[in-house]
C-alpha cells in the first residue's frame, strides 16, 4: 500500500507550481485547471491537492479569490517567502 503524502508536502507542491513552474510571485493567481494536471502529472491525486490546499490557506501561503471563481487561488508573500526559503 503506498503511503500518502502529508498535508504539507501537498502544500509545498503547490508554492512549488506558483513559483517554478509558472514562475510567479506574490500577488499572482491560479485557477483550479491550471493545477490539476501538474499536480496529477507528479504523482498527486485530486485529494493530495484539496489537502495540500487547505493546509497552504490554513498557515496564509495561498488566498482564495472571492470576487473571482471559489476555484482561484492567489500566492500571498508568505507563500512566496516559504517556496523561496525551500530553493
Amino acid at each position: 500500500m503506498a503511503i500518502e503524502p502529508a498535508a504539507e508536502d501537498s502544500a509545498r507542491r503547490i508554492l512549488d507550481l506558483f513559483v517554478n513552474h509558472f514562475h510567479l510571485s506574490t500577488g499572482s493567481a491560479l485557477s483550479l485547471s491550471d493545477f490539476l494536471g501538474k499536480f496529477e502529472r507528479r504523482g498527486f491525486r485530486n485529494l493530495h491537492f484539496q489537502v495540500g490546499m487547505r493546509f497552504a490557506i490554513d498557515n496564509g501561503w495561498v488566498a482564495p479569490n472571492r470576487r473571482e471563481s471559489a476555484s482561484s487561488y492567489t500566492l500571498t508573500s508568505a507563500g512566496f517567502g516559504e517556496a523561496m526559503s525551500a530553493k
